[in-house]
């Protein structure tokens, strides 16, 4: 039996937290999700989307996941060999300049419980993530799909940073909940951890500025778990 099946949300967080169990966060079709997507309750072709996402749709997925979180390993790797300073996204509605911390190290999706078995905290994922500096992130980023925040559908999100926080929040609808999130987070207004992966029709340019190899490895881990959300 799952030990955190009855635990408090205390007690399940600490499980979670220091991996004393394996977890996974996966989509579930249902008619509001397909309605939202499509324009209609079509659940069998949302299923159909999510068992190719998942790689169901291949003879062996979990060999298939372990080639593809491998891909995404030697891809930090080779990021952290660029040591760099700080990346720039353009896209539409984005303009965005984020800086990284000296010593911050590139990782890839995936952790290791205390048995030492590899996991995957959230399925489908292309996560590749490291930490900015909270303080050097100056510009605008735009949601080009809507996004789910305190049961609220967030549409048209524009959020335009200021010295590495949020200044201003434009949106067609949540505009209101996103400024509530913020105000009720000491940290809500800043950057957290940053990932990037693949994405259609996405982001124009990717512009990366190298530091000095000295700086990068000050030693400063990557990410933690817990500080915050990935972009």
């Amino acid at each position: 039996m799952d030990p955190s099946a009855h635990a408090s949300p205390a007690s399940r967080y600490r499980l979670q937290r220091d991996d004393l169990v394996r977890w996974t966060v996966i989509g579930c079709p249902t008619r509001a999700w397909a309605r939202a997507v499509f324009g209609e309750d079509d659940v069998s072709r949302l299923r159909g989307h999510l068992k190719h996402f998942l790689r169901l749709d291949r003879p062996d997925p979990a060999a298939a996941w372990r080639e593809r979180l491998a891909e995404l390993k030697a891809r930090a790797v080779r990021l952290d060999g660029l040591g760099l300073d700080a990346v720039h996204f353009e896209g539409p509605g984005t303009d965005l300049t984020i800086g990284l911390i000296p010593g911050g190290r590139w990782d890839a999706v995936g952790f290791d419980s205390a048995d030492g078995r590899r996991f995957v905290a959230n399925l489908p994922s292309e996560e590749v993530y490291t930490t900015p500096d909270h303080r050097r992130v100056e510009g605008t980023v735009r949601a080009t799909r809507p996004l789910a925040l305190a049961g609220t559908v967030v549409t048209g999100l524009e959020l335009t940073f200021t010295a590495g926080r949020v200044s201003e929040v434009r949106a067609s609808s949540g505009a209101d909940v996103v400024r509530a999130h913020q105000a009720a987070d000491r940290g809500g207004a800043r950057a957290r951890p940053w990932a990037y992966g693949r994405f259609r029709g996405g982001l124009r340019a990717l512009r990366c500025t190298a530091r000095p190899a000295a700086r990068r490895r000050a030693g400063t881990r990557s990410a933690p778990r817990g500080s915050g959300g990935a972009w």
